[in-house]
């Protein structure tokens, strides 16, 4: 009985954002009007995605939703302003919540979170989750490409994999060996959509280099964009960046043999061949 409650709990919310989200489509179009670059992220859970979407939504010319789900839209029909007033929807009320996610605060003073001059490049954080659907379903790709009918970019966030994976394990309560599978399997998704997309249409943004040099990693973002890394918002976006990564690997006890089999994993994945557990 409770599963089927929900069940209809989520049934009338999807109906409720698709009613509330057509009529100021319908007016939106002067908005929307000069967008020409869809970011989405793909990855894996806790890598910085939310930083890194936080970052780009502080842009001018920018917006980007903190967990919309847009491919989910997509599957159930929504058309593409549609989509773009429900992601500006969410950027706005991200912001004023003081862009708050998982006990962390990416607001970025003096800067445009929740708001643009003029939109150019809009999106959805959204990583694992993404990777997750396009796994169970990869002609998933091809319609979004139709929907959302702008030139679609992936933001690739990168961290210490004995990272991520031990933050699964912490998260889910899973064995090691079961997030240690999950973690590669999202990996193997990634590849597929690098060679689906083309390798143009994805950037890697690697954790620990955006914490090592905040001003470089953004600008960097910012080109692949097709966005100006305006010096005020480089300068009050490196600021808010942590001073160091979170080694979460120390908080799950791992045996040798698993330590050795992540290392020989990673060394057949062309972005993890450099990580190892004390590296």
């Amino acid at each position: 009985m409770k599963t089927q409650v929900l069940k209809a709990r989520r049934r009338v919310r999807k109906a409720w954002q698709f009613l509330t989200s057509y009529i100021p489509s319908r007016r939106n179009g002067d908005l929307f009007s000069h967008v020409r670059t869809f970011c989405m992220f793909v990855g894996y859970p806790r890598s910085g995605h939310t930083l890194v979407g936080s970052l780009i939504d502080a842009h001018p010319r920018a917006i980007i939703s903190n967990e919309l789900n847009v491919i989910g839209h997509v599957k159930r029909g929504f058309s593409k302003d549609q989509i773009y007033t429900l992601i500006v929807a969410n950027s706005q009320a991200f912001a004023k919540s003081g862009s708050e996610w998982n006990g962390y605060h990416y607001a970025v003073r003096h800067q445009w979170q929740g708001r643009c001059e003029t939109l150019e490049v809009i999106g959805d954080k959204r990583g694992a989750g993404t990777i997750r659907q396009l796994r169970a379903n990869p002609g998933l790709f091809e319609r979004m490409q139709r929907t959302i009918d702008a030139d679609l970019r992936f933001i690739h966030v990168i961290r210490n994999p004995f990272d991520n994976i031990s933050t699964i394990v912490r998260r889910h309560r899973w064995p090691l060996e079961q997030a240690i599978s999950y973690y590669f399997g999202l990996c193997r998704t990634v590849a597929d959509l690098k060679t689906l997309a083309g390798t143009e249409a994805m950037l890697d943004v690697f954790h620990e280099q955006l914490i090592a040099r905040p001003s470089d990693e953004i600008s960097a973002i910012c080109r692949f964009l097709g966005l100006e890394p305006y010096p005020d918002y480089v300068r009050d976006c490196a600021g808010i960046i942590f001073p160091a990564p979170r080694h979460t690997r120390t908080e799950v006890a791992w045996s040798p043999e698993l330590v050795a089999s992540v290392g020989l994993q990673a060394r057949a994945v062309p972005w993890l061949q450099h990580y190892g557990y004390d590296a």
